[in-house]
């Protein structure tokens, strides 16, 4: 998997089947791991879930409805993200979050520690979780009924500039270039 610095961007994308793979094999309390996908998943800050409340999710039986996310406040995002149940790790989120005692913290440690558990056990900084997802939400506005309007929606991104600088360069994205011009 690439990494994410001051460098460099992150060079390969991780898919959700990499990424259950990874989140399987580490040994982490549930927090943490709860913690891991929901930052992979949503594309956020790493401090904007450990403001999260016990109230802020709700289980259902086929979602997970999350309010309050600081990524998705102020009226340019949407109030309630839906998840669903069948993405990798978001069960983990679930059971976090009916083991947690009303008015608690879902994530009860800090940024730094956030850190330390997604470096440790992924092997890449938090910001590249966010970059990754936002590097796949643009490559899905190719061919789908998203709108750039709609992945700055959801990322939080309000410029059309910022969002341009999201993207992984690999190899593997010249191969696929060169693939469509040899079909053409």
């Amino acid at each position: 998997m690439g990494r994410y610095s001051k460098l460099g961007k992150p060079d390969r994308e991780i898919n959700p089947f990499q990424f259950q793979k990874l989140l399987d094999h580490c040994a982490l309390k549930l927090e943490y791991k709860a913690y891991i996908a929901l930052t992979y998943w949503v594309g956020c800050r790493r401090t904007e879930p450990l403001a999260l409340k016990k109230e802020d999710i709700t289980v259902l039986e086929n979602d997970l409805l999350i309010r309050n996310l600081p990524a998705f406040k102020h009226g340019h995002r949407a109030e309630v993200l839906t998840l669903s149940m069948e993405l990798s790790g978001i069960p983990l989120i679930a059971e976090l979050a009916t083991i947690t005692r009303k008015g608690r913290k879902l994530f009860p440690f800090s940024g730094a520690t956030a850190y330390r558990v997604v470096v440790s056990a992924m092997g890449v900084y938090p910001h590249w979780l966010r970059y990754n997802r936002v590097t796949g939400i643009r490559r899905a506005i190719d061919g789908k009924n998203l709108s750039l309007d709609d992945a700055k929606s959801f990322t939080g991104i309000r410029s059309d500039r910022t969002m341009q600088g999201y993207g992984m360069t690999s190899n593997e994205g010249a191969a696929r270039v060169s693939k469509i011009l040899k079909n053409e």
